[in-house]
């Protein structure tokens, strides 16, 4: 006979939302800390380069499945999680001009928050009573990782979220035989298993030994039918339909994108399996070195070891009927690891994925002493109150003063001057920092980064840099040992236009940059403070640029660098003139193309066009002093004739040093008459009395639509 179970008191009830509500205003709080904070702290790496794919899918409104993770080279993706994580954090930034870092981290906190319905149901569907499943919920709240990666610029939450949803779904389908609960199912396990699937793998294992233990119940009440055995295979094997296919869709499609990326191959999942398994070379489940690795991330941020010892001493004793979802959560969390040892060992993120299962463990094991004999209850209830207590000053000593009580805006001095030096259309070739993400993204730049072990292979690196021919190459980064790879950086000066002489350090970087970015390099650069940035002694004999100026040239004869300069026109000119060499100037964020009259630029429309858009103006230079200023300039837009003739169609003489409404960047949004495509030329020619004196011109954007 089973023993009776007390009903909670009002005063456990009451106890427990107080509990609750403690830890959801110290949860608040924590997750909070550093909220505004530029940088990535917790596997800088990692997140990183989640945030450098969202960053270009917003900066290029490129919501494609190849999606782009622009440092190994091109092509610039190699895809590996599907991009729903990605995808929402910049949908979020653009409706609500939240930040992308800002963007990115509510949607982890969402993510997490949205798994506490889910471990409700679980835990309700188990027969946990209200008070208990209160108090385990506030031990999921208030776990110092989970609270930290709550945070992060991670999947991760995103991923454990789906996951848990699945299992519920899962679980209810099975014994409600409900259409709504199999399509939560279907979805959620599909999201799981596209946006990570080794926590996907992970709530598998519950998922199908509930269904088996569902299947063999069916077995031994079947009366002579087998309509109740199949009923549960059915629903079942409905729940995980669209979620395998979806994995292996997506899978294949990931591993053909990234075969197309030579630098990018050994990211296919054939060659990962070994990896994220441990298999062979990585066989580490029984080395005491990754033990004590993991080890190491549940003292820092779940339960230290003799906290986790006591939890499964007090289910194994005081358990009673908890005893069983005790010791089942804690084998999984150990099981995770088991499976995944190095994945686990060498990754504190991905504790998000089973954290929730060792607290758990322990909310499992206070309600088995809330219901012993042998205790009181109120035991159990301040037994819950000192690890809620203890969790907290865990997440101070640990996340909060080392990663989380200080101020920064992110990057570092060098990436801060990458992004001022260098065009944001620019690629970075990076060696000596294996592929991490953090100075890509940082500098908001494209990047061929040289992974380890490539550094010295002869036939890999000019190949690498064959590919860069027609992109523009701003830097070269040498990072540690690489600073002495005479190799790599004699094929980046014969293939890349890199100046063999350096530029700059910073800490053990040493940065060369492109003969014509050091010819264009302002001397007041050097005065600006970046932090850490320590300069050579300016470069003599430099290598001049190309003239550009006082003849026609086709735009297909350009190479490189010298294409930024259409870098704001769509279509890009198929041929251009300046009298005076066209350049580009800083504006604000962006950079703006000089053009002195005379400029001309010939493009080719598309069929039908709509309009063309010219962002245009005059330097604030040029008419601040009125002893030296312009008298004004003019923007023309004609169209060409079959005979060659110009038909003019627009014309705006601005004069900002006279008239207040020309000054600061101007918009013309010229119609175009439907029709074949044709041609149109747009110039900038002096002002009407034909001074060419300090008519310092500039065009923004110019789109042909």
């Amino acid at each position: 006979m089973r023993p009776t179970v007390p009903t909670p008191s009002r005063w456990e009830t009451r106890f427990a939302l107080l509990l609750f509500a403690g830890a959801t205003l110290w949860f608040g709080w924590a997750v909070s800390r550093g909220w505004s904070n530029g940088n990535l702290p917790g596997c800088e790496f990692r997140q990183s380069q989640t945030a450098l794919s969202a960053y270009f899918i917003q900066r290029d409104h490129d919501f494609s499945l190849a999606y782009p993770t622009p440092v190994l080279g091109k092509p610039w993706s190699i895809p590996m999680e599907f991009p729903l994580y990605q995808w929402s954090a910049v949908a979020l930034g653009n409706a609500t001009g939240l930040p992308l870092i800002q963007a990115g981290r509510t949607v982890s906190l969402v993510c997490f928050l949205l798994t506490l319905p889910a471990i409700g149901i679980l835990l309700r569907r188990i027969g946990l009573d209200r008070p208990q499943r209160t108090i385990a919920l506030a031990l999921v709240l208030t776990c110092p990782l989970l609270i930290f990666y709550a945070r992060s610029f991670l999947i991760e939450t995103m991923a454990l979220m789906a996951a848990l949803w699945f299992v519920a779904a899962f679980v209810e389908t099975l014994r409600t035989r409900s259409v709504l609960w199999l399509l939560v199912a279907s979805a959620a396990g599909a999201v799981a298993g596209t946006v990570k699937v080794t926590t996907f793998i992970l709530y598998l294992i519950p998922a199908a030994a509930w269904g088996g233990w569902c299947l063999l119940r069916a077995w031994r009440e079947r009366t002579g039918s087998w309509r109740p055995v199949l009923a549960v295979l059915g629903w079942g094997l409905g729940c995980v339909a669209l979620p395998f296919l979806a994995t292996v869709a997506w899978t294949d499609f990931a591993d053909t994108v990234k075969a197309l990326n030579s630098n990018g191959a050994f990211l296919a999942s054939g060659n990962m399996t070994g990896f994220n398994f441990g298999f062979g070379l990585f066989d580490l489940r029984f080395s005491a070195q990754a033990w004590l690795d993991m080890l190491h991330f549940w003292r820092r941020g779940i339960l230290p070891v003799p906290m986790v010892v006591a939890v499964a001493a007090v289910a194994g004793f005081w358990g009673g009927r908890w005893r069983w979802p005790a010791l089942v959560c804690l084998g999984l969390f150990f099981l995770a690891q088991f499976i995944f040892p190095l994945l686990y060992a060498w990754h504190e993120y991905y504790f998000v994925a089973n954290a929730s299962l060792l607290v758990l463990a322990a909310g499992f094991a206070l309600a088995g002493v809330t219901e012993s004999s042998c205790c009181p209850r109120w035991l159990g209830g301040l037994a819950a109150a000192a690890l809620l207590v203890s969790q907290a000053l865990l997440f101070t000593r640990t996340y909060w003063r080392n990663d989380l009580s200080y101020v920064t805006t992110g990057g570092t001095g060098l990436t801060q001057l990458l992004r001022h030096l260098t065009d944001p259309n620019e690629v970075l070739v990076i060696a000596g920092q294996d592929w991490d993400s953090t100075t890509p993204f940082n500098a908001q730049r494209r990047a061929l980064m040289i992974r380890r072990s490539l550094e010295h292979d002869l036939g890999y690196l000019p190949r690498a840099f064959q590919t860069l021919v027609d992109e523009p190459v701003g830097a070269l980064l040498l990072s540690g040992e690489q600073r002495g790879n005479t190799d790599l950086l004699k094929y980046a000066v014969e293939e890349l236009g890199i100046d063999p002489r350096p530029v700059l350090e910073h800490g053990d970087t040493t940065v060369y940059l492109h003969r014509e970015l050091v010819a264009d390099m302002p001397d007041s650069l050097r005065r600006v403070p970046y932090d850490s940035v320590v300069w050579h002694e300016p470069l003599p004999g430099l290598v001049p640029k190309r003239s550009l100026a006082g003849e026609e040239l086709a735009t297909e004869t350009l190479r490189g660098r010298e294409l930024l300069l259409f870098s704001r026109m769509s279509p890009r000119p198929y041929k251009f003139y300046s009298q005076f060499a066209a350049g580009r100037s800083p504006r604000g964020e962006q950079r703006v193309l000089l053009a002195h009259p005379v400029s001309k630029f010939w493009f080719h429309t598309p069929a039908d066009p709509t309009s063309i858009t010219i962002g245009f103006g005059l330097s604030e230079s040029a008419y601040e002093n009125p002893q030296r200023s312009t008298d004004g300039a003019e923007l023309r837009l004609s169209e060409i004739q079959p005979d060659g003739s110009l038909r003019q169609i627009f014309s705006r003489v601005i004069n900002p040093r006279d008239i207040p409404a020309d000054r600061g960047e101007q918009q013309a949004i010229v119609p175009l008459a439907a029709g074949p495509a044709r041609d149109l030329v747009l110039e900038t020619l002096p002002g009407p009395s034909g001074n060419f004196a300090f008519d310092w011109f500039y065009l923004g954007d110019v789109r042909i639509r």
